[in-house]
């Protein structure tokens, strides 16, 4: 086929590791069935990577870390609340874009221009900046755009549970943010030729506030795996595993150690906790100081993990998405314990697929020994859950179907294989 595409990302993508990196991995491999793909990931630490290939894609970082945007620099430096919430709504771009400068910009645009592409897809809205200087370059060039979660709903949650702690700072910070989120869709809405989120929930969020003439959902993917191992019957331990310098995930952190880990463990006194991922900070490695936890950072492999637990917990109390780690344990028939937060987005079936309690203490505690107590009775809530994550998860159908959205951009004689 044809065709030229570039991917432009703020990581590198994998088909392991964090769930940004694995999300992007689909698109990228999407446009690479497609013809040529050159992937742009603009970075702070990939600014020494030299071109090379990614599943059959050229890929190149480019260092946006050590070239920062000054005025977004000089913002996030104010010391009066109120100041700062105000100057970034006034500039109307994301802190995350902070590595957007216009340096970055114009090695992004000369490196488009040696591949000259025919579309160019974009991951996450915080890089939607880019979007003008884009356009400018490559006006008759399609750009596509995945959102992947709902940035604005994402900083108000933020901003919420702020409040709830009396923390104004970061409450008006968050609302700020929430605000320029939506904005710079809002701006690139008319340029872009469609966009993509990961979940019905997270487009019933972004069509409330935004007009969309075009929002498609493109679910998360499991990663690949060589062999799905049997769980052990007589695995013991609870998993935890994520981002560990995510907000909602210490948070979840925090409330399960403190609040359901001491009752649990006087119940089931040969269970332990492994918290496994990446980035733990002090906070994350205080609470793993307690008896009966382990803490596994930044693991090479999480199939051991998978293969010693009886059950992963996913005890989140705010944030939004689509959490590739239930849908990464249903692919290797674990059962799963979480809140209503946690399986938000994944249409799951709190009576067949998985645990998922409210967000009080006590229900969750109630969910994980309902799991601990009837083995027979997780497994087949395990087995559930894996049959739903390949019928509606599986990486080569939505690899497909974003190839075929990727080509309905295209002018007709683009299209023809």
């Amino acid at each position: 086929m044809n065709v030229r595409l570039a991917h432009i990302c703020p990581i590198l993508p994998a088909r392991h590791g964090n769930g940004l990196a694995m999300r992007a991995s689909v698109f990228s491999d999407a446009a690479a069935l497609l013809g040529k793909t050159l992937i742009i990931a603009i970075d702070g630490h990939q600014g020494d990577i030299a071109d090379h290939s990614i599943n059959g894609a050229c890929a190149v970082g480019i260092d946006g870390r050590s070239r920062p945007d000054t005025r977004l620099m000089l913002i996030s430096k104010a010391t009066v609340p109120e100041q700062k919430a105000v100057l970034l709504r006034q500039y109307g771009r994301p802190s995350a874009s902070v590595i957007l400068s216009l340096p970055v910009m114009q090695e992004t645009v000369r490196r488009l221009k040696q591949h000259r592409p025919d579309v160019i897809l974009i991951s996450r809205a915080y890089l939607l900046p880019l979007v003008d200087e884009l356009k400018a370059a490559f006006p008759n060039v399609p750009l596509v755009v995945d959102l992947d979660d709902d940035d604005g709903a994402l900083h108000r949650s933020y901003a919420q549970q702020a409040r709830a702690q009396n923390e104004n700072a970061e409450c008006l910070w968050h609302e700020a943010e929430a605000d320029v989120a939506d904005s710079v869709i809002a701006h690139a809405m008319h340029q872009v030729a469609a966009f993509t989120c990961a979940s019905d929930v997270a487009a019933a969020s972004l069509l409330r506030r935004l007009e969309f003439s075009g929002l498609q959902v493109v679910p998360n993917a499991v990663p690949e795996t060589v062999a799905v191992p049997e769980p052990s019957s007589a695995g013991t331990d609870l998993l935890f595993l994520g981002n560990l310098s995510y907000r909602p995930n210490i948070d979840g952190l925090r409330w399960f150690v403190t609040e359901v880990w001491p009752d649990l463990s006087v119940r089931f006194r040969d269970i332990r906790l492994i918290v496994a991922g990446s980035n733990p900070g002090g906070a994350v490695k205080q609470l793993c100081s307690g008896t009966g936890i382990e803490l596994v950072a930044d693991p090479d492999h999480v199939a051991p993990l998978y293969q010693r637990a009886a059950a992963t917990v996913v005890p989140l109390r705010f944030g939004s998405g689509s959490r590739i780690k239930i849908l990464e344990a249903g692919q290797y028939r674990l059962p799963v314990i979480t809140t209503k937060k946690g399986a938000e987005g994944l249409r799951l079936d709190a009576g067949k697929h998985a645990y998922i309690s409210a967000t009080g203490t006590d229900e969750l505690l109630a969910a994980c020994i309902n799991c601990l107590s009837d083995r027979p009775a997780a497994r087949q809530r395990a087995d559930a859950l894996h049959s739903f994550v390949q019928k509606h998860h599986d990486r080569q159908t939505i690899v497909r179907d974003m190839g075929n959205l990727l080509l309905a951009t295209l002018k007709p004689d683009h299209a023809k294989p």
